[in-house]
């Protein structure tokens, strides 16, 4: 009980935003530090052996366990507490107590936002920074320099390809919670016997165009439901785009009943990077 109740004071005293900010710092400090170790093999690596498409190879392949593996393994507990704190907020804006006991439903949940989050710090090295070394790579060997000119002048540059990925973490670390609170607050819903729901957007001079267009939508909770186990059922990252894609402008919504929007995937916030709409109760 002690425990239980220690949560719920913790709970009360933590928002939404302060938890984005959390995930934010922890995302942000670890990849810095992997960064630098990846920075000291990749400058050990062309200071000796220079630049060549091989060694070029080789370096992304050096680099990887410290970006990739060790960068998920070290930020995983802040994130799967993160998206725990996250759902719990979420059922408790629906109005279920702040320490409600978990059904099935919402263990799944929360162990797939753990694991489909975690996915994407884990994979952001090959996902999209392996490319971009690549690439940055071959510009430099295009250059005419000879094997060791051009070790030096990657080795100078590396270091600011690395820090491009400071504001992924920003977006992933939005909408991890965004989208755990939301899963919450669906089950939320399922509990409280709720039927249906308003998409209620945060409206000021940053608020998307796409937002203000779902702004005061109306969904049938079963709608939200079924989304929701459709992302659960995916089987990978491109199945989730397919089951929840982000639009890709204000355009394609005008006009459109709520109905059109839930066949073409549009139900559940986040609708694109840094989403602040949720839903409400009607």
């Amino acid at each position: 009980m002690e425990v239980v109740d220690e949560l719920s004071a913790f709970l009360e005293s933590v928002s939404l935003d302060e938890l984005r900010g959390i995930m934010d710092v922890a995302l942000k400090d670890t990849w810095r530090r992997q960064s630098r170790e990846a920075i000291g093999v990749a400058r050990e690596l062309l200071n000796e052996r220079g630049l060549t498409r091989a060694e070029l190879r080789n370096l992304t392949r050096e680099i990887a366990p410290a970006l990739g593996f060790e960068l998920g393994r070290q930020t995983r507990e802040t994130v799967d507490e993160v998206v725990d704190l996250s759902y719990r907020l979420g059922q408790e804006q629906v109005g279920l107590g702040l320490t409600s006991t978990f059904n099935r439903t919402d263990v799944r949940a929360i162990r797939w936002l753990e694991e489909h989050h975690e996915f994407w710090i884990g994979n952001r090295y090959d996902d999209a920074t392996q490319a971009r070394i690549v690439r940055a790579g071959q510009e430099v060997l295009e250059r005419g320099l000879g094997r060791a000119e051009a070790g030096r002048v990657f080795a100078g540059e590396f270091p600011e390809l690395l820090s491009k990925d400071e504001s992924y973490w920003e977006l992933l670390s939005n909408n991890t919670v965004t989208r755990s609170s939301e899963f919450g607050r669906v089950e939320g819903y399922v509990k409280s016997g709720v039927q249906r729901i308003r998409i209620d957007a945060v409206i000021d001079r940053r608020t998307s165009d796409i937002c203000e267009e779902m702004d005061g939508k109306v969904y049938e909770v079963d709608l939200l439901v079924e989304q929701r186990d459709a992302l659960m059922d995916a089987e990978d990252p491109e199945d989730v785009k397919a089951v929840a894609p982000w639009p890709a402008s204000a355009e394609e919504l005008r006009d459109k009943s709520e109905a059109q929007l839930a066949a073409e995937g549009v139900v559940m916030p986040p609708y694109h990077g840094n989403c602040r709409t949720r839903t409400v109760i009607l």
